[in-house]
């Protein structure tokens, strides 16, 4: 064990053997970030109620929460997420790199085993039990019977650990459903691959029993709310019921159309009818929304759809999030000028986006040090992409929201240009108002009128994307020397 850590954790252990009978409702949370992003984490008691913990000089904190009911909880830092579960007399002390964030996470002290086990099921899933493609391919009973033994395998091993060490029935109920809900979400998965959208309809020939894993799934399950896996399988439960309906009335024989506005409303009205917690419910909307506005055109279909969300949504924050969603793609579309936008570059200056493109056409591209792969690639697709088009700007914004010594931080370590290098002074803002793609440029001309509004970096034809624009607006270019 590090000594840092080691100091941390002999802090927090001698704060519980001092504490008397009183304080024995008291849970002690800390730790120590490496290379952190910014000088803070955040602490969710619940997705309303959070607390900010500083970071002292030796990037450590320690936080004593006083009367918390034992659970799952969630921290944040720099933009990455992961849970800790808090039992009464915890006194959990976490170590991470944020290079390497969740690889790295590692915990110690009273409480640590369970939530270094937990997290071991997290990248079990993520990584060496992530289910490939071929597996899809199997016949639905072949499929049935592979699955429910990848599962009863994987649940033996978490219910030997939880009997071995006399874990919590708390614990027991959340480690054995990160199991369940993972193998579950693959159920609800495997007709969208197994079938495909152009045969999607015989969905309803799956064998009778197929979903009867179901009965014992608990849609309202209050401990589990913030749980990814769980979160995960209730946005695939609720695509695959939405079918049914889909495909009731007889008007749907052709390919299978996820931008259906009736396939989305009726997914909406499945949540709201059988989800009770607000804050739930919200969040499994805001999916379904966030998931048909980016490939749809049609603003009539956008506004019918967004209106049944705000009928059946009870938070309001949600509601203008999503609001000012709208009004951006609105704004964002071919013939419109580029909203007022503050960025800062590498030497601290603020300047509006409007300012930036003015007289030069641009290519703006969005990446987040979050996304280490999507970040590289970005970058390594316009390095290619410079060389070719010499005399238009290409703009690239980081859309994580830390301080600027953070930013440039991770344009030294993985060796970018600094050079139309810039982050959102708002990050959030930002990102709303240019609705900021990972995997899509924004292309305007030399007036700061977007001529291009999706340009998928990583499509084999990009160039010729460009191209397109490039000759439809008459730009008067330079030949590159390649």
């Amino acid at each position: 064990m590090d000594i840092k850590l080691l100091l941390v954790f002999f802090v927090l252990i001698s704060s519980c053997d001092d504490k008397s009978e009183s304080d024995s409702d008291t849970i002690y949370f800390g730790g120590e970030i490496d290379n952190p992003k910014n000088d803070f984490i955040l602490f969710n008691r619940s997705p309303i109620d959070v607390d900010t913990i500083n970071l002292d000089d030796d990037n450590r904190f320690r936080f004593e929460i006083k009367h918390l009911e034992p659970g799952l909880y969630s921290f944040n830092h720099g933009g990455e997420y992961q849970l800790v579960v808090l039992e009464q007399n915890d006194s959990v002390a976490l170590r991470v790199n944020t290079r390497d964030f969740d690889e790295s996470l590692v915990f110690t002290g009273k409480g640590a085993k369970k939530n270094n086990f937990l997290m071991k099921l997290f990248l079990d899933h993520e990584n060496t039990h992530r289910l490939p493609e071929a597996a899809f391919k199997r016949e639905p009973e072949d499929f049935h019977k592979y699955i429910d033994s990848l599962r009863l395998n994987e649940l033996a091993q978490v219910q030997r650990f939880n009997s071995q060490r006399s874990n919590s029935e708390l614990f027991k109920k959340i480690s054995e459903a990160t199991v369940n809900y993972n193998y579950y979400f693959y159920k609800e998965l495997y007709p969208f691959n197994y079938f495909g959208y152009d045969k999607l309809i015989h969905f309803n020939d799956l064998p009778d029993d197929f979903y009867a894993f179901r009965e014992s799934v608990d849609l309202n399950n209050e401990l589990l709310a913030t749980l990814p896996v769980y979160q995960g399988y209730l946005e695939w439960y609720f695509k695959s019921s939405a079918l049914q309906e889909y495909y009731k009335d007889g008007n749907h024989k052709l390919k299978f159309n996820k931008q259906s506005l009736a396939y989305n409303q009726q997914t909406l009205k499945l949540i709201d009818s059988l989800i009770e917690n607000p804050i739930l419910e919200s969040y499994l909307m805001k999916d379904v929304i966030r998931q048909f506005l980016p490939y749809e055109q049609d603003s009539s279909k956008i506004a019918s759809l967004v209106s049944l969300y705000n009928e059946y949504s009870e938070v309001d924050n949600d509601k203008e999030m999503i609001r000012k969603i709208v009004e951006a793609k609105m704004n964002i579309k071919q013939g419109s000028s580029l909203p007022n936008v503050t960025l800062i570059s590498t030497k601290n200056e603020y300047i509006n986006i409007k300012q930036l493109v003015e007289g030069k056409p641009s290519l703006i591209y969005f990446w987040s040090t979050n996304r280490k792969v999507q970040a590289k690639r970005s970058h390594a697709v316009i390095r290619k992409l410079i060389l070719k088009y010499p005399d238009i700007q290409f703009i690239g914004i980081n859309v994580n929201e830390y301080q600027p010594i953070y930013w440039k931080q991770t344009l030294k370590e993985n060796k970018f240009n600094t050079e139309n290098e810039y982050y959102f002074r708002n990050a959030l803002d930002g990102v709303i108002s240019l609705s900021a793609d990972l995997n899509n440029g924004l292309m305007v001309n030399s007036e700061g009128v977007i001529i291009g509004p999706k340009i998928n970096l990583f499509d084999e034809e990009v160039e010729q994307a460009i191209d397109f624009f490039v000759k439809n607006h008459q730009f008067k270019l330079q030949k590159a020397s390649l």
